[in-house]
């Protein structure tokens, strides 16, 4: 095997914390640290583009977060409106996706969340047949 990537989906997060591009930087920058990763360059934050103040596309309105990793990636989306948040943590290192589920309930106290592992590059450094 390759690496894993963690998937979680958080549902009834309050729309601030949704919408705060710090927050989602400051718990990137943190979650490296928490899991032992290394950053391959910066973390970049963007928000859902706005014209006059108001979101072009208000049922998408919220923040991506991407932290390279030397050991992969980590991105977060997140839907302001709806309190929903979508992150995966993918690593060619092994972590404890538990390490990661504890920071995100701690940072974004979700009501509701989904989760699974998928197991990448299972045939990684096999024999070609």
């Amino acid at each position: 095997m390759f690496g894993k990537s963690y998937l979680l989906d958080c549902y009834g997060v309050s729309p601030d914390k949704c919408d705060s591009m710090e927050l989602a930087y400051r718990f990137a920058e943190e979650l490296v640290d928490k899991i032992k990763m290394t950053l391959f360059g910066s973390i970049i934050v963007i928000h859902a583009p706005r014209k006059n103040g108001e979101e072009v596309y208000k049922s998408k309105a919220g923040i991506t977060c991407f932290a390279p990793l030397i050991e992969s990636s980590i991105v977060l989306h997140t839907l302001s409106e709806t309190g929903f948040i979508s992150l995966d943590v993918y690593s060619c290192a092994p972590y404890d996706p538990r390490t990661v589920f504890e920071f995100a309930k701690q940072t974004y106290d979700f009501t509701d969340y989904e989760e699974s592992v998928v197991h990448r590059g299972i045939n990684y450094g096999l024999a070609s047949k």
